[in-house]
C-alpha cells in the first residue's frame, strides 16, 4: 500500500477517458474535478490517493474491464489534461522527457512514483505507484507502465529495446494481453514494479519536438511548480521534521509543537492540502526501509528501529502489508538483481 495526496487533475484524466466511452464519473469522484478546467494545475483540489484508488475500483466495476488501466493508457484523452503531455511531446530527447516526468509529477501528486537508474547497457525505471487496494495497484501500474512504453516508442523503440517488465502483483485475468501491449519479457509477483530498457534509447530524439514551444512550455511548468511549492510549504516543513525524527515515530502533536502550531490547526491545514499525516509517515517509513534493505549494510532489526518500529515483528507485518513481501524477501531480491 502506497498512499499520498493527489491533484484533481488525475480525476480529470479519467473523466476525459470515460467521457469518450459515453460514461460519467461517479458523483463522489466528480466532486474532485479541477475548478479551472483540464489545463489549470493550480486550481485543482488535492485529496488523498485513497479517493483515486476507490475510483479505479469503481471504473473497473462500471466498465466490466479488468484491463481498464491498459485501456485508459491507450486513450487519446490523456493528452488533453495538464501541461505534462505537451512537455513530454516537445522534449528534445528521451532522457530529458523522463526527467521532466519525474520532476513535474509534483504537479499531480505529492510524492514521485518513478525512479530512473542507469546501469550501463540497461536502464531501470522503478514504478512505485500509489495504491490502497489490489485492484488499484493493477490499474495504476498498467496505466503508468504502458504510458511510459508509449513514450519509449516515440523515440524508435524496436522489438529488442524493451527488455523486461516486472510487476508487483499476481497475473491478472487479462495477463495474456501484456505480451501484445509490451512485447517483452513480463514477470509477475516481483518485489517491485520496474521497466527495463536499453540505455541507448535515452539519447533518442523525440520526433516532431519544437524547441521554441518546448522552452515556453518548460517556463510555464517551472512557474506552476514554483507556485505550487509555495502553496504546499507546510507539507515540506512537516516532511522534513518527520524524516529527521523517523526513528522516534513522531506524533502529529510533536510536529505541531515543533512548528509552533496547535495540533488541531496543523490537522486542518494538512487536510486542506489533501494530506493524511499517517499516510505521510508510512510513505517515509517505506521509502527509508526499502533503501536500507537494498543497501544491505544494516540488519533487519536495526532497520526496524531506524524507521520507528519497536520490534522486528511489527516491522515485518507493516512491510508485508505495504509491499506484499517480507523484508528478507525484498533484500534477497535486491541482492539477486532480478536477473
Amino acid at each position: 500500500m502506497i498512499e499520498m495526496s493527489v491533484s484533481g487533475l488525475n480525476f480529470q484524466v479519467l473523466h476525459e477517458v470515460v467521457s469518450l466511452m459515453g460514461l460519467r464519473l461517479p458523483p463522489r469522484a466528480a466532486a474532485w474535478l479541477p475548478r479551472g478546467g483540464p489545463a489549470d494545475e493550480l486550481a485543482a483540489r488535492w485529496v488523498s490517493s485513497q479517493e483515486l484508488d476507490a475510483l479505479y475500483c469503481d471504473l473497473v466495476a462500471m466498465t466490466g474491464r479488468s484491463d481498464f488501466g491498459l485501456m485508459a493508457a491507450c486513450s487519446p484523452a490523456i493528452a488533453r489534461v495538464g501541461i505534462l503531455p505537451m512537455l513530454i511531446m516537445h522534449s528534445p530527447h528521451l532522457a530529458e522527457a523522463l526527467q521532466n516526468i519525474i520532476k513535474f509529477a509534483a504537479l499531480l501528486q505529492s510524492e514521485p512514483e518513478l525512479t530512473l537508474q542507469d546501469e550501463g547497457a540497461h536502464t531501470r525505471l522503478y514504478l512505485d505507484v500509489m495504491h490502497s487496494s489490489p485492484t488499484g495497484l493493477v490499474v495504476r501500474s498498467e496505466f503508468v507502465a504502458l504510458g511510459l512504453t508509449h513514450i519509449l516508442r516515440l523515440v524508435g523503440l524496436g522489438r529488442a529495446g524493451l527488455v523486461r517488465l516486472a510487476l508487483a502483483y499476481p497475473a491478472p485475468p487479462h495477463a495474456d494481453q501484456y505480451r501484445q501491449y509490451f512485447d517483452c519479457d513480463v514477470r509477475f509477483d516481483a518485489p517491485r514494479n520496474e521497466l527495463v530498457f536499453e540505455s541507448a534509447l535515452l539519447k533518442g530524439a523525440v520526433p516532431g519536438a519544437d524547441p521554441m514551444l518546448y522552452s515556453a512550455i518548460l517556463a510555464r511548468a517551472n512557474m506552476a511548480l514554483s507556485e505550487l511549492k509555495g502553496q504546499r510549504g507546510l507539507v515540506n516543513e512537516v516532511s522534513a521534521f518527520v524524516l529527521t525524527h523517523l526513528a522516534e515515530r513522531p506524533r502529529m502533536e510533536d510536529v505541531a509543537q515543533a512548528l509552533g502550531l496547535h495540533e488541531r490547526t496543523l490537522r486542518r491545514r494538512l487536510a486542506e492540502l489533501g494530506v493524511d499525516y499517517q499516510a505521510l509517515m508510512q510513505r517515509f517509513q517505506l521509502e527509508r526501509s526499502r533503501a536500507l534493505l537494498a543497501e544491505g549494510r544494516r540488519s533487519i532489526q536495526q532497520i526496524a528501529g531506524d524507521v520507528g518500529f519497536g520490534s522486528v515483528s511489527a516491522f515485518h507485518r507493516a512491510f508485508l502489508r505495504w509491499t506484499g513481501h517480507t523484508p528478507k524477501a525484498w533484500r534477497d531480491a535486491c541482492e539477486g538483481g532480478q536477473g
